[in-house]
């Protein structure tokens, strides 16, 4: 009669690498149709003792059931900008000379220099809307 170390050694000795396992679970997997190989995939983690699949009813915690009566929670609405028609087309300006000016200095492949009539544009673009919120026209009266 053989001894057991000897018959686990023979198991230890013969057992597959886990790349061969792996690919005859991949081809295994592969053959059936996706509804079975979810069951398959939830039989084998209930099988081992693991939470897998998330948001497919393999977890170990039971799904929140909301009552009939509950609504979901809403979040408030965002509030309208309240800036004047001449600070939107101000800010509309800036953005697309900062556009500009990223687009010309990736042209050149360099930073644009001081004195660059862009930089110009943007820089009285900046000090006109100062100049407004200076004078109080920043919001809608």
């Amino acid at each position: 009669m053989e001894s057991t170390s000897t018959t686990t050694n023979f198991v230890a000795e013969n057992r597959p690498t886990f790349g061969e396992t792996f690919d005859v679970m991949r081809e295994a997997l592969l053959r059936v149709k996706s509804s079975e190989r979810l069951a398959m995939l939830r039989a084998l983690a209930g099988m081992c003792g693991h939470r897998v699949l998330p948001g497919t009813g393999a977890s170990a915690i039971a799904a929140t059931v909301t009552p009939k009566g509950a609504s979901m929670k809403l979040k408030p609405p965002r509030p309208q900008s309240t800036k004047s028609p001449e600070l939107r087309e101000l800010s509309r300006k800036i953005r697309e000379m900062n556009k500009t000016i990223s687009q010309e200095s990736a042209r050149v492949n360099h930073r644009l220099p001081e004195g660059h009539p862009l930089l110009e544009k943007r820089a009285e673009y900046f000090r006109h809307l100062r100049s407004l919120k200076s004078q109080g026209v920043n919001r809608l009266i």
